[in-house]
């Protein structure tokens, strides 16, 4: 998107801020609640000209209107801190329930952490729990982080320090430096998982070099090496920190996301399904042609049937010098147990280039010129074979959203950083690294 290169620099395009932030006054005035959000946080951190907090928060507001959820949190946020708006803590509690109905994974971290310290709502840790499971399986990595803590506390929950460990194994996997940190301790003590120094240490490693030196948490990491370390003697401690390095240099650069090695997502979709009439055909015996009553065979007249089918979608995306090519594939397929001429296969094959095209009349724009191929089979026999060639356009969806024990950072954040406003569909410990989403889990494992 132009406005994002504006911001960073990316493709060749010089930094300019201020005119980042015009265009992206453009395209809020024209009614895209992406672009409210993201003007509203360059106006939080003053990115492009002066900071202002109020503007920002009417530019949340709007867009919270058109139910966009990144609106709602950042709003709520503002409004739970009297930033820009009035301090208004049940305005802002509002604005997180609405989101979490329209499915918002930070809404529900964000509910579930009001839930889990008693604030604004009376203290539930069972509804907390269930909350931050919502958001887990989502992959909101914050919600993963926090229900592998209260795993293993016992927090609404019966303790379980394996399942702890899984948890903080897929949230530390993600970059989440708090899960890193509680998954060494686990190693460390042997519960959950078997007793493992080594694995300790290097967990510890992972996440000390996310942390600010000299701060709180990074002299909590700093004793836990320690003690790591003494457990191990010199040549299995030199071990582990040739590891350590190792692992480090292989991670990508803050800021950066890890290479995606294959590009692929899909869905697979299978299941057994009866219909009472399976082959399409007439209940009557006799069907009228050309004014004759005309007499159809039994395997012509209705007949209910039952299939399994399977329905399989991929999507692969590769960058080619700076330009990304989508490839999608679709198939379906059906098998009759008695009604085989109604098997039936249908694949359809696409490939082309992702084009931004930026701010235009019609709004932000993608265009993908694509070539296509299709093939349809009835009763295991080739029926069609097409191809053509067309073009699509799509629009930014909205999404993105906020976490709540950050909130008090969220601007201090935008402001330090070199990307204040790129969103994802769920924020993940591993984009946005605060430190301050986990201060109160960063503790002894009890």
């Amino acid at each position: 998107m132009l406005t994002d290169r504006l911001l960073y620099g990316d493709a060749g395009v010089p930094v300019d801020p201020v005119r980042a932030r015009e265009e992206y006054r453009l395209a809020a005035e024209r009614g895209s609640t992406e672009a409210m959000y993201a003007l509203g946080q360059l106006l939080l951190a003053g990115v492009g000209g002066p900071a202002d907090p109020a503007e920002a928060a009417a530019w949340f507001r709007h867009g919270a209107e058109f139910n966009d959820v990144a609106c709602q949190l950042a709003l709520a946020d503002l409004l739970l801190r009297g930033v820009g708006v009035p301090q208004d803590e049940m305005a802002a509690l509002a604005l997180i329930r609405r989101a979490v109905e329209l499915g918002s994974a930070d809404a529900q971290l964000a509910l579930g952490q009001l839930y889990e310290l008693g604030r604004l709502v009376p203290q539930d840790s069972a509804q907390a729990v269930s909350l931050y499971r919502q958001a887990a399986e989502q992959g909101q990595m914050e919600a993963t982080f926090r229900l592998g803590l209260a795993y293993m506390d016992g927090m609404g929950v019966a303790p379980d320090t394996e399942e702890a460990a899984r948890l903080f194994l897929a949230a530390g996997s993600e970059g989440h430096a708090g899960a890193q940190y509680h998954l060494g301790l686990l190693y460390l003590q042997g519960r959950g998982v078997e007793r493992d120094p080594e694995a300790a240490y290097l967990w510890f490693r992972i996440a000390q070099s996310q942390l600010p030196p000299g701060s709180t948490n990074a002299l909590e990491v700093e004793r836990a090496l320690a003690d790591a370390a003494s457990t191990m003697d010199e040549a299995e401690l030199a071990a582990a920190e040739a590891r350590a390095e190792e692992l480090l240099a292989a991670a990508p650069e803050p800021g950066q996301s890890a290479p995606d090695e294959f590009g692929l997502s899909g869905s697979l979709f299978a299941g057994l399904c009866w219909q009472s009439n399976a082959n399409g055909g007439p209940s009557a015996s006799l069907v009228q042609f050309r004014g004759n009553l005309v007499p159809l065979s039994d395997s012509g007249q209705a007949e209910s049937d039952v299939n399994v089918f399977a329905v399989l979608g991929l999507t692969h995306t590769a960058d080619l010098d700076g330009t990304t090519l989508e490839t999608v594939f679709s198939g379906y397929a059906n098998r009759q147990r008695e009604a085989t001429l109604d098997d039936n296969t249908l694949l359809e094959l696409s490939t082309g280039p992702l084009i931004e095209l930026g701010q235009t009349a019609l709004g932000d724009l993608t265009v993908r010129p694509y070539a296509i191929g299709t093939y349809l089979a009835s009763e295991d026999t080739a029926y069609m074979w097409a191809g053509a060639a067309a073009a699509s356009r799509r629009r930014p969806r909205s999404t993105g959203g906020w976490a709540p024990t950050a909130a008090s950072n969220t601007a201090n954040e935008a402001s330090a950083t070199a990307r204040p406003i790129r969103r994802t569909a769920t924020r993940t410990a591993a984009n946005t690294p605060s430190i301050s989403a986990w201060t109160t889990g960063c503790r002894p494992a009890r």
